[in-house]
């Protein structure tokens, strides 16, 4: 049954009906049979091939994919391709939650050859989500490794900084307004342009 669903989900994926396509790349996951392993492997390459046909509406069951089935438990095991297709489908949707937990295993698996490509996906997806921390641990990992950082990375890790930035002088506008208020000096109009030309 299953490898109908995946021919006729694959026929759908050629007319571009993605909705129709990702409810049978639904049924195909819960009619999975255990003692058939590649039927896991059959829905993740579905997944990767609705990508193409603006999954971004999806990106949920991408996600549900890989929190039903972690590292420990599956039958089969996620491959570089796997792990690439799910960050494309976040990265499209702009859903950076999930990459923490995405990122994690696949830091924590050495055996997995981890794509350069992917790992700037992941850059820009941690910095279009403003998690720091993430994106610095992500860096630091390409570094390691040897990776080099696309332009979309760099760009995207100088919009993390800028907005980093943008906060900070809010910040402090703020606190300067605060000051000048208990100070009985009334309330601050300063935006953090005149701070900054003040400096």
């Amino acid at each position: 049954v299953s490898v109908l669903y995946w021919m006729r989900a694959s026929r759908l994926h050629t007319c571009g009906l993605s909705p129709a396509a990702a409810e049978l790349a639904r049924r195909l996951d819960a009619s999975r049979n255990k003692k058939n392993p590649k039927d896991g492997a059959r829905a993740v390459k579905l997944i990767d091939r609705l990508k193409d046909v603006q999954l971004a509406g999806h990106w949920a069951k991408a996600v549900a994919l890989f929190d039903n089935y972690p590292a420990e438990s599956r039958p089969w095991r996620w491959q570089s391709f796997h792990y690439r297709c799910l960050v494309q489908v976040l990265l499209e949707a702009r859903q950076a939650a999930p990459l923490e937990r995405v990122w994690a295993e696949m830091n924590k698996r050495p055996e997995l050859a981890l794509e350069e490509e992917c790992a700037n996906d992941c850059i820009v997806l941690a910095a279009t989500g403003s998690n720091e921390e993430l994106t610095k641990a992500i860096v630091a990992a390409c570094e390691e490794r040897g990776f080099g950082l696309k332009m979309r990375a760099k760009r995207a890790l100088e919009r993390l900084e800028a907005n980093d930035w943008e906060r900070g002088l809010a910040a402090v506008s703020e606190q300067l307004a605060k000051h000048r208020e208990a100070a009985g000096e009334g309330s601050s109009t300063e935006t953090p342009d005149d701070i900054v030309r003040a400096l």
